[in-house]
């Protein structure tokens, strides 16, 4: 850029047509509004972590990562009885953890289907009802009127 001497935000057409395809979501060859507003939050976060704030924020997200998976590993690796599991064996429990996990979902997903027939067939009996009590309100309205135009009539020729 200094070669050249354009400005340090300056950027060329390859450029353009790669943060084109990165946030052009809907694919339409052009961005929108609101990914206008995801490529702006990208140029604001990529900015602020150049600034030497951004950096040391960095720099303490990735030491505090680091000691996370550092302590994840080590609970991992080691077992109840404190000795060091295999790969095998480790595979082998995460299988059986995925296995639990898919069995639970599986599960609830059977329980929410058929919680959701249910709350369906309510509902299209509660619509039913509401229609029959708007039908009989209907009714006695036109019942209403007729009393009222049967009460003006006799009570004007008296």
């Amino acid at each position: 850029l200094a070669l050249a001497n354009v400005h340090k935000m300056s950027c060329d057409i390859a450029q353009c047509k790669r943060f084109t395809a990165i946030f052009d979501d809907s694919r339409t060859g052009m961005i929108s509004k609101g990914e206008f507003v995801d490529f702006s939050r990208f140029l604001l976060i990529m900015s602020y972590l150049d600034s030497q704030e951004g950096q040391h924020a960095l720099s303490l997200m990735e030491e505090d990562s680091r000691d996370k998976a550092h302590a994840q590993a080590a609970s991992r690796t080691n077992c109840p009885v404190g000795r060091q599991l295999s790969n095998a064996d480790e595979l082998k429990a995460k299988n059986e953890h995925l296995a639990v996990d898919c069995d639970f979902f599986k599960g609830k997903a059977d329980r929410l289907t058929s919680e959701n027939d249910d709350l369906r067939q309510k509902l299209l009996a509660m619509e039913s009802s509401l229609r029959q009590m708007q039908s009989q309100m209907d009714e006695q309205e036109i019942r209403l009127r007729h009393a009222e135009v049967g009460m003006r009539g006799t009570g004007g020729a008296k």
